[in-house]
């Protein structure tokens, strides 16, 4: 092994990087297919059932306003939709369409 080598300042630089491309991942997507978040939220919906937006937000880890993204996305390719809150007219409850199910059972079967 060469001395010269400074382990620490590799592992550091993959670590960094790998969190780079990880993030760029996450950015894209192929045209007509979902990004991860919106993968990961859409599949969410369909283990945890109907949810807010604020709920959602805190079980995948991500800001409010992010899942506001991701959800307006979902929503506008008819993969989810929101409903008044029963209990709390204010907010709005989100669920998986039967699009959206139908979506996450395809992932799952490729």
């Amino acid at each position: 092994m060469h001395e010269d080598v400074d382990i620490d300042a590799v592992a550091g630089a993959l670590q960094v990087s790998i969190g780079l491309l990880r993030r760029r991942l996450h950015q894209t997507q192929a045209k007509g297919e979902l990004t991860l978040p919106e993968t990961s939220a859409l599949a969410r919906l369909d283990r945890s059932g109907p949810t807010t937006v604020t709920a959602l937000a805190k079980l995948e880890q991500i800001s409010p306003q992010s899942m506001g993204a991701t959800i307006g996305a979902l929503e506008a390719r008819g993969l989810i939709e929101r409903r008044p809150d029963p209990n709390d007219g204010r907010r709005a409850v989100i669920s998986a369409t039967e699009s959206g199910l139908q979506v996450i059972r395809n992932l799952r079967n490729a």
